[in-house]
């Protein structure tokens, strides 16, 4: 999961989480109203998934929160908060604090006091207001970041309203009053902001909204009145509440009656966005009908060629003629590459094989176009093979889709060559999807050619010894597994080893899923510890993938190649793996060995929570390195309130143990 996986975006602001060390981030940013594919995630994931990235931060580079790796907690107030009976509240106080230290010039102070009135501390998100008004007054910003701030604490104070009292609008007046305020000397004009506003209180109320479906599918309950009498509500296959028969908050519903009259108050093609915006949450609502109207009016108010992400939502609407209307007008090459894949496969699922071979065949023709990008075509052909091989039984056509791939590579600009061994892995992996050996391990085997000697061998200043493979290595140059490796010395591969080793752990992976499982291995012991272990979890994904019966070691233990420091990388990689396929015991193993590895952090905290370990899921939280919430006042303050949001959508419950089991 990368990611991918059910961290989301507050206040225009993005928190991203990576491999093997996971990172709160933020950067500053415009609130996005328009964008399609970012508000329908919440459509999708669970709301306990969602909540875990309530909180923005800087924009001076991600910073190290740490997860899958040991670290030391030194003792502090933070420690104190983390071990205390009630750590949100607790956190949030410290968030205060850190905010009175903050420095007045500080830019991100608007997107601070926004977070704070989120989480309930209304007070102090207006000493941030009032700080700016001092601070913006006779600057060439006069007026910028302190109408913004304002904005954010408005839809903040809506926001409590609503939930306050679910059963009766709140007062929505102040939002339209935004389009009459004076233009400030930097910054959108008024009815900008009022735009911007009624996306972004729809988001959070679309959260809440999707929040309670969860709840009510875990039988939680909740306080607000119920939608109908009698009988529970019904369930979908992946555990959420239909939205269509769950309650609309009075103050969703009173914002998306009062939303189209403040679009078509807008220039035309200014109004595409709000319009885009307005189908999210009115699909998020349960609305179909009158979310496919909101897109049809987008598409009207600016004839032309669609962006990619609108044919998303016209799947997620259940309307499959205009989401391929939409794929086949998007302008550029490689984004409508990836929109033909995305409804093709959508066809299939829908049963049109026919149809879903017609658009698999356009998005090959796509991908063909020269604009595109190497990495890009074959990642679209990839795409097209799978689904041929894997769901539409077309054997030769995905045959077909693999050959384009060896080509596109072998006809790849000679100047960048340091890509090559990319390349040659990607058609590798498309022919193990296929399963076809041979053309798999022959493609490894000449990426590992393509790459300088792995580290180990450079720093002893000799080749790695031979695997005694089929063709030995001549005696002029080092050889590994029986290859000739030439040494590419200036190359990039050479002056970045790390580079080079983590390419070396994907050969050992396509070696291993092509037969050439000793080789894989002895490859994999030749790297640094950090690629190995990587390796290792990709491999053993693989396997399990592949359905490989008795995979060893058990989950929880760890093989010789994965080094004590790595494995709470690999616990954790592993934990979600299972989790995100929906097997409880082998994730709650591997999250417990994580957490004795002295792993921590959202992204196994998120894993346990898919398998419905709160009790996990806060130990993680609790381990989080307190030093690593020590930054710059403003940073330090949105950590806490990121850290707080995820114990908040963490409930501890008592008998979660005894229901799951380790």
């Amino acid at each position: 999961m990368e990611g991918t996986s059910g961290l989301a975006r507050r206040d225009g602001l993005r928190r991203t989480v990576r491999h093997p060390n996971e990172r709160l981030a933020v950067r500053r940013g415009g609130w996005q109203a328009g964008a399609v594919l970012r508000p329908l995630a919440f459509l999708l994931v669970p709301a306990t998934v969602t909540v875990l990235a309530l909180i923005p931060a800087p924009p001076d580079g991600p910073r190290l929160v740490r997860d899958g790796r040991a670290a030391a907690a030194p003792a502090g107030p933070e420690a104190a908060c983390l071990a205390g009976p009630n750590p949100a509240a607790c956190l949030i106080e410290l968030a205060v604090a850190a905010s009175l230290s903050a420095r007045d010039d500080d830019r991100l102070l608007p997107g601070l006091a926004g977070a704070l009135a989120l989480a309930g501390r209304l007070d102090a998100a207006e000493a941030i207001l009032q700080r700016l008004q001092r601070e913006d007054a006779g600057t060439e910003r006069d007026g910028a970041r302190r109408t913004e701030a304002a904005d954010r604490i408005l839809v903040a104070e809506l926001l409590w309203a609503a939930r306050r009292d679910p059963a009766h609008p709140a007062d929505l007046g102040a939002l339209d009053e935004l389009a009459e305020r004076q233009r400030p000397r930097r910054g959108p004009d008024g009815p900008a902001r009022r735009a911007q506003a009624y996306a972004e209180l729809a988001r959070l109320l679309c959260r809440d909204h999707t929040a309670r479906g969860s709840r009510m599918a875990a039988g939680e309950g909740s306080t607000a009145p119920a939608a109908t009498s009698g009988g529970a509500e019904p369930t979908r296959q992946d555990g959420q509440v239909p939205a269509a028969t769950r309650q609309v908050n009075a103050t969703f519903a009173a914002l998306l009656e009062r939303w189209p009259a403040a679009i078509e108050a807008r220039p035309p093609r200014r109004q595409v966005p709000d319009w885009e915006a307005l189908a999210e949450a009115l699909a998020c609502a349960g609305e179909t009908e009158a979310a496919r109207a909101a897109l049809h009016r987008a598409a009207r108010a600016a004839p032309g060629p669609a962006p990619p992400g609108r044919g998303v939502l016209h799947i997620y609407l259940g309307d499959a003629e205009s989401a391929e209307a939409t794929a086949l007008d998007v302008a550029r090459p490689d984004r409508r590459a990836a929109a033909l894949l995305e409804v093709s496969r959508h066809a299939v699922q829908e049963g049109r094989r026919e149809r879903s071979a017609e658009l698999a065949g356009f998005a090959v023709e796509a991908a063909a176009h020269p604009r595109l990008a190497v990495p890009e075509r074959l990642r679209v052909l990839r795409g097209v093979a799978r689904l041929r091989h894997a769901s539409l039984d077309d054997a030769p056509g995905a045959l077909e889709a693999a050959e384009a791939m060896r080509a596109a590579a072998e006809a790849a600009d000679p100047r960048e060559g340091a890509r090559r061994p990319q390349h040659l892995l990607e058609v590798a992996g498309a022919f193990n999807d296929l399963g076809r050996s041979e053309a798999a391990c022959f493609l490894a085997t000449a990426a590992l050619e393509a790459m300088a000697p792995p580290a180990s061998a450079r720093a002893a200043g000799a080749g790695p010894p031979s695997g005694g493979g089929a063709g030995a290595a001549p005696s002029s140059g080092p050889s590994l597994l029986g290859l000739r490796i030439p040494p590419l010395h200036g190359g990039s591969l050479e002056r970045l080893p790390g580079i080079g080793d983590a390419l070396r752990a994907r050969v050992a992976v396509e070696l291993y899923r092509c037969g050439r499982e000793e080789d894989a291995l002895r490859l994999l012991r030749e790297l640094a510890a950090a690629p190995r272990a990587t390796g290792w979890v990709e491999i053993r994904k693989a396997a399990l993938a592949a359905g490989a019966a008795g995979v060893e070691p058990p989950p929880g233990r760890f093989p010789e190649l994965v080094a004590p420091d790595q494995r709470g990388y690999a616990a954790t990689a592993m934990a979600e793996f299972h989790a995100a396929r929906g097997e409880a015991e082998p994730a709650a193993l591997w999250i417990g060995a994580a957490l004795e590895a002295g792993a921590s952090g959202p992204s196994l905290a998120e894993a346990a929570v898919r398998i419905g370990r709160h009790d996990l899921a806060a130990q993680a939280l609790r381990r989080i390195a307190p030093a690593q919430l020590r930054a710059a006042p403003v940073q330090r303050a949105m950590d806490l309130l990121a850290l707080a949001a995820l114990f908040e959508a963490l409930p501890i419950e008592e008998g979660a143990a005894a229901r799951v089991g380790r």
